[in-house]
């Protein structure tokens, strides 16, 4: 089992991580079996170095189903089922880490429920700390979009007869988004490509620097 996807996971698990995993694997919100919180925290105990032995899955299940025989489709089972549960804990820590990310889904949310105090108070909130990030790279212009497509679509819902000028930002930061992103790669592609002497066929390159001159002017 230590080579199972799961234990891989665990591998990655600070002190921190592992503190924060047991209080979200007891959540009845995200699990609401009794066995894979057992099986989880015998799993835990022999954290960092997973003893090959010690975590074997009879060993394991026998602690888990004392009274039952080894079943390997039960195992897959609840060994599946703590995955799912860590790889949602994982999803939603990336999701927390990188801001106004968490923030542009919240705002989805708020435009399909008609909420739309809430909906200017994040919106408001979130454009402000964009303005203040001092970086203007592919993941800035990235946000940008997103800000300006939720934006748009809060507008669309609100059926007003009047020009819907956030579509001309959206695509604005969907254009400079790609544009740096572009570039960003083709100047890590062009430094692969000095080290490794392979040639490789880059569309529309010029093309945009071409572009991004005449804007400059």
């Amino acid at each position: 089992m230590e080579k199972s996807k799961l234990i891989l996971v665990f591998k990655t698990f600070s002190k921190k991580e592992f503190i924060e995993f047991a209080k979200f694997v007891k959540s009845p919100y995200f699990n609401q079996k009794k066995e894979v919180i057992l099986f989880f925290q015998l799993i835990r105990k022999e954290a960092p170095n997973f003893n090959p032995k010690r975590i074997d899955r009879k060993i394991l299940m026998k602690k888990v189903f004392p009274d039952s025989v080894y079943e390997e489709k039960k195992f897959k089972y609840i060994s599946n089922l703590l995955l799912k549960i860590a790889e949602k804990y994982i999803s939603l820590k990336e999701t927390e880490d990188r801001y106004l990310i968490q923030e542009y889904h919240l705002l989805n949310a708020y435009v399909k429920r008609d909420l739309d105090k809430n909906f200017n108070f994040i919106f408001n909130n979130s454009a402000k700390k964009l303005t203040e990030s001092k970086k203007r790279d592919s993941d800035y212009y990235y946000k940008k979009y997103l800000l300006d497509n939720v934006a748009s679509e809060h507008f669309d819902k609100k059926k007003v007869r009047k020009n819907n000028e956030h579509i001309e930002n959206l695509i604005n930061s969907l254009d400079l988004y790609y544009f740096s992103s572009k570039l960003k790669h083709t100047c890590h592609l062009l430094n692969n490509q000095q080290i490794i002497s392979s040639n490789t066929n880059l569309k529309f390159t010029k093309e945009i620097i071409d572009y991004l001159n005449q804007e400059n002017h």
